[in-house]
């Protein structure tokens, strides 16, 4: 994880070989789809509060 601080908790999607679970491998690209989410989810919430404000200074 590029944060190790921030990662304690986090759920990772790991695959392992059946026969031998001692070799896994994480699951970038399900990392990469959960921070596309997270700034995806960002940058709407960003939007809404920037409206919310135009709006605010139109009706004063």
């Amino acid at each position: 994880m590029a944060d190790p601080p921030n990662s304690y908790g986090r759920d990772v999607t790991i695959h392992y070989r059946p026969d031998d679970p001692a070799v896994f491998t994480p699951d970038l690209a399900a990392e990469h789809r959960s921070r596309s989410l997270d700034t995806a989810f960002s940058v709407v919430a960003l939007l809404i509060g920037v409206a919310a404000v135009v709006v605010g200074v139109v009706l004063l």
